[in-house]
């Protein structure tokens, strides 16, 4: 009798949290912005390279303007190109490392010309180790990206494994074939190098150029698919599986084509 009950107190503390679940993937979202950006930026500068060892190779070939979207039936229709038939052409104006039978040239003009291209190539790797360094980028972004979806609670198991497999195929058909190139040019810029060979640089630049066209494409898929998981996962999901079947179809369809020429 005569007591008095005493009621335990909580102090309830509000604060953001930037590691909590909707921040994460908010932060991924952005991201997303950040190295599609990087990468308009990185197929451009490679579109130039190649351009330029096309020139050297004499091998340049009508190119599209990149700011010009394509549908689906376009697209293959100009990726997938008819195999040669007949007696093949020779090439009215041959590049340096193939003269002409009988060239009158001497030795010293051949040298000189030679001499010319090595600087070119030179110049040429010097840009794509600039390219390089900004894939390096882009592959540290997205590896962050993908262990933050890895662990968010908000992303789809199989969302998170697309992003894994994206950050993958990034590393092993864009990062490390730029990596290569720069070797390749460097090797060819050797003035020990007898005969520099600029169609086959050109010929892996072109071939960088559509890795990263479709990492460009897979990336944009997976961008749209996080977005679209606020109002129908199941269908997001399915989209993406779609989208992903298509583009590597796409890609199948670009390396055969490259194989017939």
């Amino acid at each position: 009798k005569g007591q008095i009950a005493q009621t335990q107190e909580f102090v309830v503390k509000l604060a953001a949290d930037p590691n909590a679940a909707d921040k994460q993937l908010a932060l991924v979202e952005n991201q997303y912005d950040s190295f599609q950006k990087k990468l308009v930026q990185l197929i451009e500068q490679q579109s130039k390279i190649t351009e330029t060892a096309e020139k050297m190779a004499g091998t340049e070939r009508p190119r599209e303007a990149t700011n010009q979207p394509k549908d689906a039936a376009t697209q293959k229709a100009t990726d997938i190109k008819p195999a040669p038939t007949g007696t093949p052409k020779t090439d009215a104006n041959p590049p340096v490392n193939q003269p002409k039978p009988g060239d009158p040239a001497t030795a010293a003009e051949m040298e000189k010309k030679l001499a010319e291209m090595r600087q070119e190539l030179a110049k040429l790797a010097g840009q794509q180790e600039a390219n390089t360094q900004l894939g390096q980028q882009i592959q540290g972004e997205l590896t962050q990206a993908a262990n933050q979806m890895a662990n968010s609670k908000l992303v789809p198991e199989e969302l998170a494994a697309q992003m894994r497999a994206a950050e993958q195929m990034f590393q092993n058909s864009a990062l490390q074939p730029m990596r290569d190139l720069v070797q390749a040019m460097k090797q060819a810029a050797d003035p020990k190098q007898q005969n520099p060979d600029a169609a086959a640089v050109a010929e892996s630049s072109d071939r960088l150029e559509h890795q990263l066209e479709s990492m460009k494409s897979r990336l944009e898929a997976l961008a749209q698919a996080q977005k679209n998981m606020k109002n129908d996962p199941a269908e997001a999901l399915a989209q993406l599986r779609e989208d992903l079947m298509n583009e590597n179809a796409e890609l199948s369809a670009q390396e055969l084509a490259q194989l017939r020429d």
